[in-house]
């Protein structure tokens, strides 16, 4: 199966290539090391991940479960140096927090139990509202943005909504997670192409 090796250098990495022949054929590898000019050409640039997470109607039952299931894990897996926000919508939408903030045993337990309180009761799935929300806050120029978005797809401004999303991809990358059995799959994929994402679906269970 396959597997990662882990190498971790006592001196520094320098530029090396190893050249092999044998009765498969011949092989070049050259491994580079980049040399960066000055420390801030190096400096890894801020990421903020908004988790948008459907509570409308149409999500009760199992797809709410299995929703908070999903966003549980992604919000234990995430690390250091990431500034998160998560989003409930419906007919309208709620905001855990005023801003993206850093990632922290703190801020993640409140995300946890923020997210312990979650239900489907907030009627409709109006899903343009907070996606405006996220994108009228600017980003730096090397600053990284991703929208994880956690729904069944079961919106009527499908269009708009696409045309949202490219207009912002050059700043912003969409990740739909399609819940439950039936999610609207063409909306989600559309979403995560035009954006330069990539789309997930999960049935119950």
């Amino acid at each position: 199966r396959d597997f990662v090796l882990v190498i971790t250098r006592k001196e520094e990495f320098v530029n090396v290539g190893y050249f092999v022949r044998d009765p498969n054929g011949v092989f070049f590898q050259v491994d580079l090391s980049p040399r960066p000019s000055s420390a801030s050409a190096c400096a890894d640039p801020a990421r903020d991940v908004f988790f948008v997470i459907d509570c409308s109607g149409s999500m009760q039952g199992s797809s709410i479960t299995q929703a908070k299931k999903a966003l549980e894990i992604f919000l234990k897996g995430m690390g250091k140096g990431v500034n998160f926000n998560i989003i409930r919508f419906g007919n309208d939408y709620q905001k855990l927090f005023p801003g993206c903030v850093p990632y922290s045993s703190k801020t993640l337990q409140e995300a946890l139990a923020y997210l312990e309180a979650t239900e489907a009761n907030l009627g409709g799935t109006e899903l343009l509202r907070p996606l405006r929300e996220i994108y009228s806050h600017r980003t730096g120029e090397l600053d990284r943005r991703s929208i994880v978005l956690i729904t069944d797809g079961e919106i009527g401004n499908e269009e708009d909504v696409i045309a949202l999303v490219q207009r912002h991809a050059a700043t912003t990358r969409v990740f739909p997670v399609g819940i439950g059995y039936g999610p609207n799959e063409y909306l989600l994929k559309q979403i995560a192409r035009v954006s330069n994402g990539a789309a997930e679906l999960i049935s119950p269970g």
